[in-house]
Order: C-alpha cells, then structure tokens, then sequence
C-alpha cells in the first residue's frame, strides 16, 4: 500500500512538471533605416552631340561629345529589423499533502510465572495468565510539500539586416 501510494503521487508530481505553464509571450519588432552611404560617384552624361567625319576614301569617323553631364551616385542604404521575443512563464506554487494511517502493531504481553515446586500430596489446578492484546492505536502521518517554481522571463532577440544598393543623382541637383 505504501510502495502503491509513493508511486502514485511520483507519477502524478512528474506529469505536473511536464505540463507547460500559461505562459505570455510579447513579441516587438522595430525596423530603422540607418544613414545612406556613398560607395559609388560618377558623372553621366544627359545631353551630348554626335559628330560625324566623312574622309575623302569614303570612310566615316563618328564622335560623340557630352555636352552636360550630371553626377550620379551609387548608394548603400542599410536597414536592420530587430524582432525581440520576451516569453514569460508566470510563478507557480505546487502544494501536495500525503497522508498515511500507521496502524500500531500489535505486541503480546505475556507475565512470566515463576516454576513451582511440586508436592506429590497435592494436585494443584494451574494458573492460567490473562493475555491483553495492546491497545490498537491508529495514527495519522501527514507529510505537506510546497515547491515554489519562480517567474521565469526568457528573451531572445533576430538582429536581420539589410543593405539596397541604389543609383540615384546627386541630390545638389535638386537645389533651387
């Protein structure tokens, strides 16, 4: 009965653990774009003329001139999304009570007589001695165990990051 019992509440404080608390999860996603970087500038041309040359043996020489140019850029702009996942497991108090009835065993208590001398005259009846069982005490053990789990907050955090690369012109060109 007792190994039954030991067993049974074993079994049962063992599921409990198992079992996943109600836990929060709060899950924050920020996304910056940081400060654009130069990698690249360089001038292109927006209008040009085209020149072309025909020599006396019929051969025709082609030039192209720019006549404006503008200044172009290649750009890096960097972005960095950062997702932090807090995940919150709430304090948990487990309290159990075990209680068992321990029956007292019962003992004998037999009264020792002492050896008697026998006359052949005389015929004696023999004295029997009263055997009292002890008294039956039932008594209860109760055994009580609080375990305490603390909060738990576990937090992890995705750092991705992002670079587009662009051509744009050169923003002086936009200026009144």
């Amino acid at each position: 009965m007792k190994k039954l019992l030991l067993s049974s509440l074993a079994s049962a404080l063992a599921f409990a653990a198992t079992m996943p608390a109600q836990a929060e999860v709060i899950e924050t996603t920020t996304e910056t774009q940081l400060p654009a970087q130069v990698v690249d500038s360089y001038m292109k041309p927006t209008v040009s003329r085209t020149k072309s040359v025909t020599a006396a043996d019929g051969t025709t020489e082609k030039t192209v001139e720019p006549l404006i140019q503008e200044r172009q850029e290649r750009v890096i702009i960097p972005t960095e999304k950062v997702t932090t996942t807090t995940n919150i497991t709430p304090a948990r108090v487990v309290s159990e009570q075990v209680t068992t009835n321990k029956a007292a065993s019962t003992t004998v208590v037999r009264k020792k007589v002492a050896p008697r001398r026998r006359v052949a005259v005389r015929r004696t009846a023999r004295r029997r001695v009263a055997v009292r069982p002890a008294a039956r005490s039932s008594s209860t053990v109760a055994v009580r165990r609080t375990v305490v789990q603390p909060q738990v907050v576990q937090q992890s955090q995705t750092v991705e990051q992002k670079n587009v690369l662009i051509e744009r012109p050169d923003p002086a060109l936009n200026m009144p």
